[in-house]
């Protein structure tokens, strides 16, 4: 479950882009052992040990955009499909995720 705390002054795209932003880093935490993980939920970075490794943005209709910092990625040895299959298990999205390197 995830609490979110939203404002009237929030607009829809930056609810979603934290909600994302929070399953997000669920998903890098449980494949990221004993590293330090962290996010940024306004602009929707993860970053582990503090070098950023992918941002989450929303789009239309439950769909989001998942883009890596591809170097880091490869230098911690991320699987990127496990990620995906643990982000997905949270909730649906309606067409998946649109990676991009």
């Amino acid at each position: 479950m995830i609490e979110i705390f939203a404002s009237p002054d929030k607009n829809m795209k930056q609810v979603r882009t934290e909600l994302a932003t929070k399953r997000l880093h669920r998903a890098v935490t449980e494949i990221a052992e004993g590293k330090a993980v962290h996010h940024n939920k306004r602009s929707g970075v993860i970053s582990i040990d503090w070098k950023p490794v992918a941002k989450v943005e929303a789009k239309p209709n439950d769909d989001f955009t998942i883009t890596w910092n591809a170097p880091i990625v490869a230098d911690l040895g991320i699987d990127k499909q496990l990620v995906l299959d643990k982000f997905n298990a949270e909730g649906p999205t309606s067409s998946g995720i649109e990676w991009s390197e």
